[in-house]
């Protein structure tokens, strides 16, 4: 199984509402990532039969148990995109922090690249594969739900939850983020480059990330 680029959403328990499923994968296909199928046990279901999984599953606070099978969790979904020949996310519930979170999955070797300068490896995002994922981004915090946006690789620690976030702590920019405008006085944004977006949020690039300037 290839290593895997996540773009993490994160919501609010207190945001989830009926057709919240249904609104997200709508609002990704508006975005350019349509719907395509379920994935592994899921491959045969609907839209609509997938959409009243997961949301049943979500309305009931259900979070995979360490033990448990994992049949019984959130059914996962592909994505369609012409820039990438897979696109899998699926959900995410924390019951003891009250967030929701959803993951969109591109394998690594789709969204980068390396070059050797010097006998050093420079890993890099491509811009033809990192700019749609980014305008995807921006375009979903616009629709006012998500709380924050992180991105993250295989081996990272993964994205920070919401009450580290607005206590202070760094969110997981690899290469982006979006997270809301009042964490933009703490010092670590001073790192990144920042564009102010609608909906009073900030999307932060670290640009030795992107193409021409690797340093992965």
């Amino acid at each position: 199984m290839p290593a895997y680029f996540s773009v993490v959403f994160q919501f609010r328990r207190k945001e989830l509402y009926p057709g919240f499923v249904s609104d997200f994968y709508r609002d990704l296909g508006q975005a350019g990532f349509a719907f395509q199928s379920g994935c592994y046990e899921a491959e045969n279901m609907s839209f609509e039969e997938l959409v009243r999984y997961n949301q049943a599953r979500l309305d009931d606070n259900f979070e995979l148990g360490y033990e448990e099978d994992g049949g019984n969790d959130y059914k996962q979904v592909y994505f369609s995109h012409s820039e990438y020949e897979e696109v899998r996310g699926f959900w995410m519930n924390f019951r003891g922090i009250r967030e929701i979170r959803f993951c969109l999955l591109i394998p690594e070797w789709e969204m980068m690249e390396c070059e050797t300068m010097e006998c050093e490896t420079l890993w890099y995002f491509k811009m033809k594969k990192l700019a749609p994922v980014q305008r995807m981004a921006v375009l979903m915090w616009s629709r006012g739900s998500a709380a924050a946006i992180q991105t993250e690789l295989e081996l990272d620690d993964g994205a920070v939850r919401m009450s580290a976030l607005q206590g202070g702590a760094e969110p997981s920019v690899r290469p982006f983020a979006v997270i809301p405008a009042a964490c933009g006085g703490h010092a670590y944004v001073n790192q990144y480059t920042v564009r102010n977006l609608e909906a009073n949020g900030l999307l932060l690039t670290d640009e030795m990330m992107t193409e021409g300037n690797g340093s992965l």
